[in-house]
């Protein structure tokens, strides 16, 4: 917090002055101290390398130099900054085989430990799993902003969860909607079923054109997260205007995660018992899901145009006897209000 700080606030503490409270109780030095804020970056350097951040826009370096003076050490090393250099912007310098072995190495480590974690006999919960998931999208991609958003109880709709990135929380806030077309292309690619990736690996539609320009964005996607046949939800993310798009090894990484924590739910769906209390995320995976009246009356206009109850039923995950009893019940309320009029 003395160090690291995104702008000089007088009321904080500098790091000599934490230095002079701590020092003594957890007996440490100022070599102790310099040491490790040259290592700092040392040792983070490949992940700034791999997500092509420059450590100079971050003011890392700046910051780092004057903690340095403040406590009578020398800058960081020379070897940190050369990674990174202030001069050249990130998106106009192309990758090195170097930066790409990083990348793929971290790619490898993140869908591992997602892996691992996912897995009911890990321990972890499944909001841990979750963010594990965004995390994985947003440094592995890398890309600008990741946001899951979750499905409602009804599944009539989607609301955003969680999110990393750059403003962020303007979009937690500006996604929450419903599932039907007019909504724009997260709902569409939720309602398909189907991830999409624009423009890499087809053009923009006019609608989603006008989406990626409301939110700044050259190029974004939608990865629908579905178990077995239940829409949990989805992974939105994005690059801001004049970035370089992802390439397909990129979005097929974003696929894995996807795809893994995906297998976990199931997975924890498998073993969890009806009796099991299920709260906060856990709720979209619960065995009997409240359903509004909404849903359960746009459920029953599709069986009425001619949709086959079986297929509604699949798609849905709900049995066809409840599907028919929603149904009848349907009916027979319309007569009840018929013969009341």
């Amino acid at each position: 917090m003395a160090v690291y700080r995104r702008e000089n606030d007088p009321k904080r503490d500098s790091v000599s002055e934490v230095m002079a409270r701590y020092s003594r109780r957890m007996d440490f030095t100022r070599e102790e101290v310099a040491e490790i804020l040259r290592a700092a970056l040392a040792e983070t350097k490949e992940v700034f390398v791999s997500s092509k951040v420059s450590i100079d826009d971050l003011k890392l370096r700046r910051l780092q130099s004057d903690a340095m003076k403040q406590i009578g050490a020398t800058n960081p090393t020379p070897a940190v900054a050369a990674h990174a250099p202030a001069a050249v912007p990130v998106e106009a310098t192309a990758p090195t085989a170097d930066s790409v072995a990083a990348l793929l190495q971290l790619r490898e480590e993140l869908l591992a430990e997602l892996e691992r974690v996912a897995q009911p006999e890990s321990g972890e919960d499944l909001n841990r799993v979750l963010l594990m998931m965004i995390e994985g999208v947003f440094r592995g991609g890398p890309f600008d902003r990741v946001v899951f958003c979750m499905s409602t109880p009804d599944r009539a709709g989607v609301k955003a969860r969680y999110g990393l990135g750059t403003g962020v929380e303007g979009l937690l806030e500006r996604f929450t909607f419903e599932l039907t077309p007019r909504e724009g292309p997260v709902a569409v690619a939720m309602l398909r079923r189907q991830s999409i990736y624009v423009p890499v690996e087809r053009d923009f539609t006019a609608q989603e054109l006008r989406f990626a320009q409301s939110l700044g964005s050259s190029s974004f996607g939608v990865f629908p997260v579905v178990v077995g046949a239940r829409l949990v939800g989805c992974v939105y993310c994005d690059r801001p205007w004049n970035s370089r798009p992802p390439d397909r090894a990129t979005l097929q990484f974003v696929r894995a995660l996807c795809d893994s924590a995906a297998r976990g739910m199931a997975a924890r769906q498998a073993v969890s018992t009806p009796r099991q209390s299920i709260t906060g995320a856990h709720q979209v995976l619960r065995a009997t899901p409240a359903y509004s009246a909404t849903f359960k009356g746009g459920v029953v206009l599709r069986l009425l145009r001619g949709e086959m109850v079986d297929v509604v039923s699949r798609e849905l995950n709900v049995d066809s006897a409840t599907l028919e009893r929603w149904k009848t019940e349907f009916l027979a309320s319309a007569m009840a209000g018929m013969k009341s009029g």
